[in-house]
């Protein structure tokens, strides 16, 4: 697909004189992937292409918003609590990400610190598997989403 888009997008790239190896540029790739890959999970996880084209439908006439803004998306399964470790997790997900771009390995990195540093590092990982590894009484691993498939 990438290929057969090819000719357009440097057509685009070129009318509107956009440099490639720009933040911005990484950053549109990279949100424009994104959007695809979870366009296409809407297909994939749909029962048929009916429901799946009906998911879309849904989707782009939505007209409660709102629901951003009121809390009722802790309802569905995450407190505030598990909220914030998700974004926790994601934050370092894109900064080791960030860092792994630029060269830099994190593992040698942390091997080159004091002993103490290291000991705290490797703590701190414990510790957060510890507690954020399993999500409470409900906790079923058999529920797991790719079991189900």
């Amino acid at each position: 697909m990438g290929q057969t888009l090819m000719p357009a997008r440097n057509r685009i790239v070129k009318f509107f004189k956009m440099n490639r190896q720009s933040f911005s540029h990484k950053l549109y790739q990279t949100v424009v992937t994104f959007v695809l890959v979870d366009f296409a999970w809407v297909f994939f996880r749909a029962d048929s292409l009916r429901d799946g084209i009906e998911m879309v439908r849904s989707m782009a006439n939505a007209d409660n918003t709102y629901v951003l803004f009121d809390d009722s998306l802790f309802r569905l399964g995450l407190d505030w609590k598990n909220f914030m470790v998700m974004l926790a997790g994601i934050f370092l997900l894109m900064a080791v990400d960030y860092f792994k771009n630029k060269g830099v390995m994190i593992r040698k990195l942390i091997c080159r610190q004091e002993l103490w540093f290291r000991w705290a590092v490797l703590l701190l990982g414990i510790v957060t598997v510890l507690t954020v590894g399993i999500w409470g009484s409900g906790y079923d691993a058999k529920a797991f989403i790719y079991f189900q498939f």
